[in-house]
């Protein structure tokens, strides 16, 4: 009984870490794919800089249209490192992981 509880851990563990390597894979090849295939991917829309607006006696004027571009500009490039981070992340813990519990159960049949 306790043979089967050990082989079950086992090979769940590798399939666990399995999965991770395949979404971190994923995750990398979608960056990939936008940052040099589909490149307009992250571009959001754009809309015209607002109007002033006069309020009584002040004047109040929003962020000009290249601000807003470099904002966009911005974003994309930090949620493009936070996707590399994840996705590195994910192969860093699924790679020993699957390699760890994979021997064990590889050692296990050849015995």
């Amino acid at each position: 009984m306790s043979n089967v509880i050990k082989n079950i851990y086992f090979y769940l563990f590798a399939a666990i870490g399995l999965v991770f390597i395949l979404i971190g894979l994923v995750q990398l090849i979608q960056l990939g794919l936008r940052a040099w295939v589909f490149p307009e991917a992250d571009v959001y829309v754009s809309y015209p800089a607002p109007k002033p607006v006069e309020i009584g006696t002040t004047t109040t004027v929003g962020p000009t249209q290249e601000e807003l571009d470099a904002y966009q500009r911005q974003d994309a490039a930090r949620n493009r490192q936070r996707q590399a981070t994840t996705g590195i992340s994910f192969l860093l813990v699924g790679i020993p992981l699957f390699a760890f519990h994979f021997r064990i159960i590889k050692r296990n049949l050849n015995t």
